[in-house]
């Protein structure tokens, strides 16, 4: 676990999920009905197994890890689901929540089938369980009443006597009636420095409200420079409060890459998104690898113990391998990049694809392997790293037939694109309304078409562009082309996705699909919609499969010149003859007497029209280059 290693010692998990009007259905939640019957008893049906067995899951894990964890109930607002989608599962207007006898029961109902839950893993009840630290009441739950407080606390209470219970709000200065609460043990804020400086002196001012009545954390601290969260750090330590927490640490996706959460929005914001130990490239704007060693170094200090040496990572695990363009593994703790390995054969000899691959991707596959020898069959596996050295090699994953390459840009630049037009830049900021994917490509002037350009190096199988939109309207144009001159507008299957904009404001994503082009395409433009405004929409990623070129993919555009009559029946067969002789003669003899009849058949191109000589030529020209490089 990275708390683990960081040197955390507790640690917070965000709030009970609740069901909410704007879900997509399927969506998972932790409570989606209301949670009480009408005689004040639980409601069975409202708490959703699935939800809870995942946080069996996190429970079981902090035993093992020796981590103690924090539970707040809802939140103060409306992120997952709060205090207000409670309310709205029984037509209670939110101000009148805390006050309301049917709400009041349904809280009371959470906390009883949650307290009294036995874990399916450990089959210890949640409130026996060494691995909670406390129970918070909720997420910067400010308007909360006290009396609410008091009742829902004696409640807690009254069924959990193992557990502490904390108060966690964004408020300036403590109230004196949490400090007064027997049912608050712990009193915990949030603040946020922004980048004024403020942060030092309220942690001051609060430890000061709470000194010798209540423990104080620091719950939530960030948003901030290295040196500003250094300061925040030794304050917390220097004062005597309980601890702090740095917002906000996201861990490994179990599909690989990691789970993001942007704070983009505006202003200070605009740079951070959720660190990842130990750090890692896309996190250099924030500084990301210095906070998190700076983390660790202060989280040993409030121990009063030195970092021990870091050790070399765990093995990855190697997820299953459809392509060799889309290959994934659930990362290691720790790692700061991975070796990619690749055999012929279960047992090796592996030789190293990448050296140094880094998996802080956002929802997608991590490596697209371009080197791959089309009908080969491959054996993957992947070391992680650290800077104690490699771990043992992960599972290994295969046979996976190579049956074709493929560009996949996500566009953290424009370095894949063939050409684009001038008004085109990549945008990396506000990701959050665009499902936290890191890079897009947007005009930055309202100027008419926009348009970026692929040339492939052989016979495309399909396209598939992915894009996203803040209203619906208009379409991207994908077009096609033989010589990057003329090119021929392509209907694409169009899918949209999204229920709207949201409490974050999303955008739809819009997916453009080409199932089939023709065998003669070596280029694909992509043009903007010609809206008004200049950041609307945007192109996130583009895959192209394709059949690179070889004596067979050129055979196959031979043939459709043949039927679309740009070559005369006599003409292909010629020319048909002559790559059946090269592909013989490579067969057999080797490269350089194939060569000799590429370059015969090429010759034989003079009697072909212009455009289709030109684009028989260079796919001659790029083979025999490849043939002279082995």
């Amino acid at each position: 676990m990275a708390k683990q290693l960081l040197g955390g010692q507790a640690t917070r998990i965000y709030c009970l999920s609740v069901l909410r009007s704007i879900d997509r259905p399927g969506t998972p939640r932790h409570i989606v009905a209301a949670p009480s019957l009408p005689d004040g008893s639980v409601n069975p049906a409202a708490f959703n197994e699935e939800g809870f067995r995942i946080l069996d899951r996190i429970l079981a894990t902090a035993n093992e890890a020796g981590v103690r964890v924090v539970i707040p109930i809802t939140n103060q607002f409306p992120w997952h689901g709060g205090y207000t989608d409670l309310a709205a599962l029984r037509g209670v207007d939110p101000s009148q929540y805390w006050t309301n006898q049917t709400t009041r029961a349904d809280f009371k109902a959470i906390l009883t089938y949650t307290l009294n839950r036995v874990n399916t893993i450990t089959g210890v009840a949640y409130k026996d369980d060494k691995a909670v630290l406390a129970w918070a009441y909720g997420n910067e739950l400010n308007s909360a009443t006290d009396t609410w407080i008091t009742e829902m606390g004696s409640h807690l209470r009254s069924i959990d006597h193992n557990h502490l219970i904390m108060h966690h709000t964004t408020r300036g200065n403590i109230r004196a009636s949490d400090l007064a609460n027997p049912y608050v043990d712990v009193v915990a804020t949030s603040i946020y420095d922004n980048f004024n400086n403020i942060t030092v002196q309220r942690i001051i001012n609060q430890k000061d409200q709470t000194a010798g009545i209540k423990p104080y954390v620091t719950f939530e601290f960030g948003f901030s420079t290295t040196e500003i969260l250094g300061n925040i750090m030794d304050t917390i330590i220097s004062t005597g409060a309980s601890g702090g927490q740095l917002w906000g640490l996201r861990p490994h996706n179990r599909d690989g890459g990691f789970y993001w959460h942007g704070e983009e929005g505006s202003g200070s914001f605009f740079l951070l998104r959720s660190y990842h130990w130990p750090g890692f490239p896309s996190g250099d704007r924030y500084d990301e690898s210095s906070v998190m060693n700076l983390l660790r170094t202060k989280a040993y200090a409030i121990q009063g113990i030195d970092p021990p040496a870091i050790k070399a990572p765990a093995p990855p695990t190697l997820l299953p391998i459809s392509s060799p363009s889309a290959i994934s593994w659930q990362g290691s703790v720790g790692a700061r990049s991975y070796v990619l390995q690749r055999a012929t054969s279960p047992h090796g000899k592996w030789t190293v694809v990448n050296p140094e691959v880094y998996d802080d991707v956002a929802y997608t596959s991590i490596y697209n392997d371009t080197s791959v020898t089309l009908g080969e069959r491959y054996y993957y596996r992947v070391r992680a790293r650290d800077e104690a050295g490699l771990s043992p090699p992960s599972n290994v994953v295969g046979p996976v037939r190579a049956t074709s390459l493929s560009i996949v840009d996500d566009l953290a630049d424009l370095s894949q694109t063939f050409q684009h037009t001038g008004n085109l830049d990549t945008q990396t900021t506000n990701n959050r309304v665009f499902s936290e994917r890191l890079a897009r490509v947007a005009r930055t002037t309202a100027a008419a078409d926009q348009s970026l350009v692929y040339r492939i190096a052989g016979n495309p199988l399909s396209t598939r562009a992915f894009t996203y939109f803040q209203n619906l309207d208009g379409d991207f144009l994908l077009s096609v082309s033989r010589d990057g001159t003329d090119f021929t507008p392509a209907t694409a299957n169009v899918a949209r996705f999204g229920e709207g904009p949201g409490v974050y404001g999303y955008w739809y994503r819009v997916r453009y699909d080409l199932a089939r082009l023709p065998v003669d395409t070596r280029y694909l433009k992509i043009t903007f919609p010609g809206l008004a405004n200049s950041l609307t929409p945007q192109l996130d990623r583009v895959e192209i499969p394709y059949l690179p070129v070889s004596v067979a993919t050129i055979k196959d555009v031979v043939r459709h010149y043949a039927t679309t009559g740009e070559l005369s029946a006599k003409t292909a067969a010629r020319l048909t003859d002559d790559l059946k002789q090269a592909e013989q003669r490579l067969d057999h003899d080797g490269p350089a007497k194939a060569i000799k009849k590429l370059e015969e058949f090429q010759r034989h191109l003079a009697d072909v029209t212009a455009a289709a000589a030109e684009l028989l030529n260079n796919d001659a020209t790029l083979l025999i280059a490849t043939l002279r490089a082995e």
